[in-house]
């Protein structure tokens, strides 16, 4: 089942699902080992949402216009972005800064994906398929408590947020090559206006 047209949005969601869970799960954590009060991580949470909520209204008419990839590959390096930000914060400015380009990021992200997944299946499987690309981002959630929280003892919580960084932009880097049939019709679809040569139109191939 997870052929191409899935198998990468599906390792993307997954990448992008391990930075969320340690968002979600590290934070309060973080925030007390820098020396904030805790009720700045609501804050935090705050203006991620309200990024989120703002990007959504924006970003999924301009993927209509302009191509799903360019968006994909540009909330995974906002991703990486926010995750460098959280690594290096030690302030509460900084902190919200972060919040806010993480929920600029999954804000573009998830909708962009489910458009993607629109894109690449007939209409009596869109359910399906998008079903199984969640999992990835399900799956990373879930095993980001566990396997980083055993990282957090050797690297601490700040060194968690940059392994986060790190695997967000490995998730930009196999985007840009590997989204589309071979590398030159890759970097076109994820960086430009390029044709998804996986959507199910095949007047669009």
């Amino acid at each position: 089942m997870l052929t191409p047209r899935i198998r990468i949005p599906a390792v993307i969601l997954f990448l992008v699902g391990l930075a969320f869970g340690t968002l979600s799960t590290f934070t309060p954590l973080y925030i007390r080992e820098v020396g904030l009060d805790l009720s700045f991580v609501g804050l935090i949470y705050t203006a991620s949402a309200i990024a989120s909520f703002g990007v959504r209204l924006l970003s999924g008419r301009a993927s209509d216009r302009y191509g799903r990839g360019r968006f994909i590959s540009t909330s995974l390096l906002l991703y990486s972005l926010a995750m460098v930000i959280l690594w290096s914060a030690h302030s509460g400015p900084i902190f919200l800064l972060g919040g806010l380009v993480q929920g600029t990021a999954a804000g573009m992200l998830i909708p962009m994906i489910a458009a993607l997944m629109a894109d690449r299946s007939g209409a009596n499987e869109r359910g399906r398929i998008f079903g199984l690309c969640m999992v990835g981002f399900d799956l990373g959630i879930a095993l980001a408590g566990p396997v980083l929280g055993t990282l957090a003892d050797t690297i601490g919580y700040r060194g968690v947020f940059g392994l986060s960084a790190l695997m967000t932009a490995l998730g930009f880097v196999i985007f840009v090559t590997s989204s589309s049939k071979d590398l030159p019709h890759s970097l076109r679809f994820s960086l430009s206006h390029g044709r998804d040569v996986y959507a199910a139109d095949s007047s669009l191939n």
